[in-house]
């Protein structure tokens, strides 16, 4: 159902969030002299021509959310409306022109559930607030900092909520921090993420202070493909593959992510131009559920393959989430299911490929190139 879309100039109002993708700006909820806004308004920046989109399925009306694009997805978490604060997130998806609530995903107990423990214990979908913080970071992630929450307190808590694989958590950080605040200005630089000024508790007042947080890094392949720098420690920074200059980054033996803290996750993408992966001898990589690892994801980068057949594919995933976009894999051959990739394992084990090619790449097993089985 394609929500109902009319001719409208957005009108007076305050306390809004609007983004911009593509080639318009998109506004969403505030506050009037009529009540809380929950309509979404597309201004085409071209033309100045503006549309009013009305959907049931999109969030209540409301003001004081935190509202991001990435990519053409904009997300809008928590606000205010004259009932009290909400703890909800939902997404807009510009290609498909719809709206999707995204509670009932978060936090889910197949991402949630490992090893018999829960690691989104105490975490849950993120706690309601407004007059909070939000950005984006890369890709797939959401940044949000304090704001206020029941009986009107401020928070001075970080969380990320990955959009990927649905997962949210709080961010602990190392050394001092900003205080709990609200009404607060919050943007990122490169791999920097700035907090500045907002207001305080009753005593505090207005703040005059500004914060820098590190954030996510590029992190190089070590040029053996030890297999200990890849254990416990990619659940936020980048793994980066440069191009094959004959002394590039290989794998040469089977790397198990996560076996003593979690959860973490491994994202590999290409530098610049792309980057490539050698796969020698029986080199692999193995994200399961159980060990603690939430997901793989794959971006821009080209796995070689030697001509003989190895034990296994060089990616695999138990029950977890393998997400691979704009990749290619030549000659990759093993002797179980997916001469590539392998995604097993019930709960929440999925495979998502998009844009990526396998030349020469087939398997003994299940599948040829790839397999999913659950």
């Amino acid at each position: 159902v394609v929500p109902a879309r009319t001719r409208a100039w957005p009108g007076p109002r305050f306390s809004m969030g609007m983004v911009a993708v593509g080639g318009a700006l998109y506004l969403f909820g505030g506050i009037s002299s009529s009540g809380y806004h929950g309509d979404l308004i597309v201004i085409d920046v071209a033309t100045g021509n503006s549309s009013n989109i009305t959907d049931a399925a999109g969030p209540k009306p409301r003001a004081a959310f935190g509202m991001v694009a990435l990519g053409t997805a904009i997300y809008i978490f928590g606000g205010v409306d004259n009932q009290g604060f909400f703890a909800d997130l939902y997404s807009f998806d510009v290609d498909a022109w719809a709206w999707t609530h995204l509670d009932p995903l978060l936090n889910s107990n197949a991402q949630c559930q490992v090893g018999g423990n829960d690691i989104c214990a105490g975490a849950g979908p993120p706690p309601g607030r407004y007059k909070l913080g939000m950005i984006g970071l890369g890709s797939h992630r959401l940044l949000m900092f304090g704001g206020l929450g029941k009986i009107s307190e401020a928070m001075d808590d970080f969380l990320v909520i990955d959009v990927a694989s649905f997962v949210s958590l709080p961010l602990s950080t190392a050394g001092a921090a900003p205080s709990a605040r609200s009404d607060h200005a919050m943007a990122a630089s490169g791999r920097r993420v700035f907090v500045f000024g907002g207001k305080g508790g009753s005593a505090s007042g207005m703040l005059n202070d500004l914060w820098a947080l590190d954030g996510p890094e590029d992190v190089g392949w070590p040029e053996d493909g030890f297999p200990g720098l890849f254990i416990d420690v990619f659940d936020w920074d980048t793994v980066v593959l440069n191009r094959f200059d004959g002394n590039g980054s290989r794998i040469t033996s089977r790397m198990v992510l996560c076996t003593r803290f979690f959860p973490c996750q491994l994202q590999l993408a290409g530098a610049s131009g792309g980057g490539v992966l050698e796969r020698q001898s029986s080199g692999s990589i193995k994200c399961s559920l159980g060990d603690g690892c939430t997901w793989v994801w794959l971006q821009d980068i080209e796995v070689r393959c030697d001509t003989s057949p190895a034990a296994h594919p060089p990616f695999e995933v138990d029950g977890t989430l393998l997400v691979v976009n704009h990749a290619r894999f030549l000659s990759c051959r093993s002797a179980t299911d997916g001469g590539a990739l392998r995604c097993f394992g019930g709960g929440g084990a999925a495979l998502r490929v998009s844009n990526s090619l396998f030349k020469m790449t087939w398997s003994a097993g299940v599948g040829g190139a790839l397999a999913a089985v659950g």
